[in-house]
């Protein structure tokens, strides 16, 4: 059963309603006496008890009766079990007020809460404890909800971070297939290059964040590889100001999008492929590349920007932006700092077309 929290409407309610009370039957005008403390404390205990037993009844029966179609009948076993101890309590106060307190009317004590009738003090009393219960209901929901949402993308992440290293592993081959033909000695390089690489890629992959630093200083070795591969048809730039250094982003982040970069577009001499990495004011990286898609267009499984726009998600950072302006394709991202509170941020991711 989901838990009703009212510890602060049961701590209110009590002292509010033992104030009415002894307002109404104007004990603050008598003399300090023991009588006085007695009728007091009185008071207090038989409104908690009335208070906590039809607390307890009404729990009781949501529970037993929890069932959509036991309604009516929860119902009228709250209503004739709670008034039938509504009505114990209050003889009981009786019998003690005028055995101990022989001056005073059965009924004086209560006076307040016979202003209106009984059922329906009951009513509102069943009432406020329903929109509780509903409240917490919603709220219990809402959160199996986001705990079930949460549990999906950590299993999608799990699948895509598996999935990177090969990735990886499936274009570099190709490329190293190709240099084998037609440099042996490039080949060579290529070859001792990609395996720092990678084991970056096993060792990295593991981590949450890595800092922008480590990040910049793996992308310039695996910029490397690229250079080997394509020459002077492709070109990097990465201007990053030392007081991002130490902010963080998911591991492997410009590796996927750089890589993304070289796949979707053509590299030569004439016409390098220029990607940028930059930062904004606004605490934003900045991946930028001049579009010229190749005209086979590769096969793509959405890797690489799937496995970040997820991780993003996980963390419950701003949204990961990805668009085409003026003949360049642009992926923006937020960077973490390094003592940022990540918990109570979730926002959309915005999708575009890419690896």
């Amino acid at each position: 059963m989901v838990k009703v929290k009212d510890k602060w409407l049961r701590l209110i309610g009590i002292s509010f309603i033992w104030l009415v009370a002894v307002y109404s039957n104007k004990l603050y005008l008598q003399p300090l006496s023991w009588q006085l403390v007695g009728q007091a404390l009185l008071t207090l205990v038989s409104i908690a008890l009335t208070w906590q037993g039809n607390r307890y009844i009404i729990l009781h029966f949501r529970d037993k009766f929890s069932a959509p179609n036991a309604l009516i009948k929860r119902i009228a076993f709250v209503f004739i079990t709670g008034m039938l101890f509504t009505w114990f309590i209050l003889v009981c106060t009786g019998y003690v007020s005028t055995t101990f307190f022989t001056h005073i009317r059965n009924s004086q004590l209560f006076r307040p809460l016979f202003s209106f009738p009984l059922f329906l003090q009951f009513a509102l009393f069943f009432g406020i404890y329903e929109a509780l219960y509903y409240n917490a209901q919603l709220k219990h929901s809402e959160e199996e909800k986001k705990q079930l949402e949460k549990e999906k993308l950590w299993a999608q992440l799990a699948t895509l971070n598996q999935q990177v290293p090969p990735h990886f592993l499936f274009n570099t081959l190709n490329s190293l297939s190709s240099l084998i033909t037609e440099d042996p000695a490039e080949a060579d390089r290529f070859l001792n290059e990609m395996s720092k690489v990678y084991r970056y890629l096993l060792d990295n992959n593991k981590h949450e964040l890595v800092t922008v630093q480590t990040e910049i200083k793996f992308i310039h070795s695996f910029f490397q590889l690229l250079r080997l591969r394509y020459n002077k048809g492709i070109e990097l730039h990465c201007e990053i100001p030392a007081k991002y250094e130490d902010y963080q982003l998911p591991p492997l982040t410009l590796q996927l999008l750089v890589e993304n970069a070289v796949k979707h577009n053509t590299t030569s001499k004439d016409r390098p492929l220029r990607i940028e990495i930059t930062v904004t004011d606004s605490e934003r990286l900045v991946v930028k590349n001049n579009l010229q898609r190749k005209k086979d267009k590769p096969l793509s499984h959405k890797i690489g920007l799937n496995n970040i726009a997820v991780k993003y998600q996980l963390m419950q950072q701003d949204a990961v932006i990805v668009k085409e302006e003026n003949g360049f394709f642009i992926v923006s991202l937020p960077l973490i700092h390094p003592s940022a509170n990540r918990e109570n941020l979730s926002l959309p991711v915005e999708k575009a077309d890419g690896d």
